[in-house]
């Protein structure tokens, strides 16, 4: 299996990826750590939140009492099979691969959920 990197993140609709909601800041930082890769950065008190990093990419999370269910982001991976794989081995809830259409662009995504209920959609721009 050939790991992916992942590149950037951005918001879908009005989420933001440096306040993505969680219940408990220390079983969420355990997941992302022992599940998609990510290596804790940093920690924060009020309100109780941390900062996790893979490959230069940075999600802050966050005890904001907002619904997890309700945020979502967009991770651009160089390998989007490779980051379905990964994570499908690590036992993560992903859905299958798919094409979408976004911007006039197509993008090959699948879909990852933690253990809060946050989707990501992990993706590859295809080339035209």
């Amino acid at each position: 299996m050939d790991k992916a990197t992942y590149i950037s993140i951005h918001p879908i609709v009005n989420s933001d990826p440096q306040d993505m909601p969680v219940a408990d800041i220390d079983p969420a930082v355990n997941w992302y750590e022992e599940k998609m890769g990510f290596a804790l950065v940093g920690r924060e008190e009020q309100p109780r939140a941390a900062r996790i990093e893979r490959d230069g990419v940075v999600i802050r999370l966050a005890e904001n009492g907002r619904d997890p269910e309700q945020a979502s982001c967009y991770i651009e991976v160089d390998n989007v099979e490779g980051a379905r794989e990964e994570l499908a081995a690590k036992g993560v809830d992903v859905s299958p691969l798919r094409l979408d259409n976004y911007g006039g662009n197509r993008y090959r995504v699948f879909f990852a959920k933690d253990d809060d209920g946050l989707c990501y959609c992990l993706g590859t721009r295809l080339t035209q």
